[in-house]
């Protein structure tokens, strides 16, 4: 089959756009997995609160770290009526949109 210098040029025209799009499909994806890790964190720590009704976290001070095996750990505040509560949890990959929670700890 005879290359064509148009189709060529199309083709490279396209590469851009196309990595482009895969990168966003994934940043889309890392967004996801790192939002489902604060929330699965916010709901473990949730559990163990008194004042479960009144809880407020913050998302300013919230950070998720991730490890070399996939896993993530979760590190934030939660105000209670009886003050501010620093959180922490441990995380693995369970599949591509789930996790599996090792430990949710209340610090102070």
């Amino acid at each position: 089959m005879a290359r064509s210098p148009g189709y060529l040029f199309i083709v490279l025209a396209l590469l851009p756009v196309l990595a482009s799009a895969c990168h966003s499909a994934d940043q889309d994806r890392a967004e996801r997995r790192r939002t489902l890790a604060q929330q699965t964190c916010e709901d473990a720590v949730r559990d163990q609160l008194a004042s479960r009704a009144t809880a407020q976290f913050s998302s300013d001070s919230e950070h998720v770290y991730y490890d070399s095996t996939g896993g993530a750990g979760v590190t934030g505040v939660v105000s209670t009526t009886s003050g501010q509560r620093n959180l922490a949890c441990v995380l693995k990959p369970a599949t591509d949109s789930t996790w599996l929670l090792s430990a949710a700890q209340l610090l102070n």
